[in-house]
């Protein structure tokens, strides 16, 4: 979620499209209905990267949910998730789903640099809550704008990338995209810190903010790299 343009990741062009197996890009039925197939349930591997976003976006919606309509004294567990999600989800996005809109899409560069920004200032209102205590209203004030802020990006993406990503991209690159999205996601962490502390503040759940995301993309680029 860093607002600058990490062109030092070693992804190459169309790499997303080359790391993942035949047995995941066999096209199926998009909207110009080009391809034909039988009737079948759907589940998270039939998604392409739009539709895996749209449900990300959605779990995170749900996330937010549940620490802000938690007791006070019960909010530690909820929101060590939801920053550890969120970090995973902001590095993976950043590796591969903004890279290819930069890279593959005309004219994209300008909005995966919007992109970019907004995720590094969601990541500065999170670093500017570690002093405070999670069973408080300020911790409540403080985490309601920044789901206003990861709200309001995710919309973004919704509104300006993935129009570009549908446009310019095959159903079967987006499904390959969707794939290694699925690999680089599982790769991050699931909870950041493992002891709930006496004192609950974020600092003392997570540690520095910064360090969770940066521990994240470390993660994420060694598996892009593999």
């Amino acid at each position: 979620m860093d607002g600058a343009q990490r062109d030092d990741a070693p992804w190459p062009r169309h790499a997303a499209m080359e790391r993942v197996s035949d047995a995941t890009s066999e096209p199926g039925p998009g909207r110009d209905g080009t391809t034909t197939e039988e009737p079948h349930m759907v589940s998270d591997t039939d998604l392409d990267i739009i539709e895996l976003l749209r449900d990300e976006h959605e779990d995170l919606r749900e996330l937010f949910r549940e620490v802000l309509e938690a007791e006070p004294q019960a909010r530690t567990d909820p929101f060590r998730t939801l920053v550890a999600r969120l970090a995973a989800h902001e590095a993976a996005e950043e590796a591969l789903v903004h890279r290819v809109t930069q890279r593959d899409v005309p004219e994209g560069g300008e909005v995966a640099a919007h992109a970019l920004e907004q995720e590094a200032s969601a990541e500065r209102a999170l670093a500017d809550m570690e002093d405070l205590d999670t069973s408080s209203d300020e911790f409540v004030e403080a985490l309601e704008r920044l789901q206003r802020d990861v709200l309001a990006h995710a919309e973004y993406e919704e509104t300006h990338e993935f129009p570009l990503l549908e446009e310019h991209l095959s159903v079967t690159d987006r499904r390959v995209i969707a794939e290694r999205f699925r690999e680089l996601r599982a790769s991050g962490p699931t909870r950041p810190h493992p002891m709930t502390p006496q004192q609950p503040t974020v600092r003392a759940l997570l540690g520095p903010v910064v360090g969770v995301f940066d521990r994240a993309r470390d993660t994420v680029r060694d598996a892009v790299g593999r």
